[in-house]
């Protein structure tokens, strides 16, 4: 059957540096194990390579931005979440893929309440050991 042994993998897409390592920290420390790419491109090959339970991936960013990218992953992998995250007020057309194909957008600076609320949803499995109530 399918391999679901990457179903706790997420994959961070940002050319920031520093969002990349907070936000890694924060999910590695909630028991996931994270992947990390600075471009559209990179991080299209790592979908290519990997399955991952969850992609948080950034709107603008050099070389293949985060809308190209989306459109690319999803013909890869249709049933993958791609959350995506902006800075920025998003154009018509690009607000319009993201509502078509992300499965959620969230604005920086992150709400870290809703967005790890959201990352659990995606990855249910996540209930860690003494950590429930």
């Amino acid at each position: 059957g399918r391999k679901m042994a990457n179903n706790d993998a997420i994959l961070i897409v940002d050319d920031e540096g520093a969002f990349r390592e907070s936000l890694r920290d924060i999910l590695q420390a909630r028991g996931f194990r994270v992947h990390m790419a600075g471009d559209g491109d990179a991080a299209l090959a790592e979908v290519g390579k990997n399955q991952y339970a969850l992609v948080v991936m950034d709107v603008r960013m050099p070389k293949k931005g985060g809308i190209e990218a989306l459109i690319g992953m999803k013909s890869l992998r249709p049933d993958m979440p791609v959350v995506m995250v902006t800075a920025y007020r998003l154009a018509e057309d690009q607000r319009s893929v993201v509502v078509e194909s992300a499965s959620a957008l969230f604005t920086k600076p992150l709400d870290m309440d809703a967005f790890l609320g959201m990352v659990d949803r995606y990855c249910p499995k996540r209930q860690l050991a003494g950590d429930g109530v």
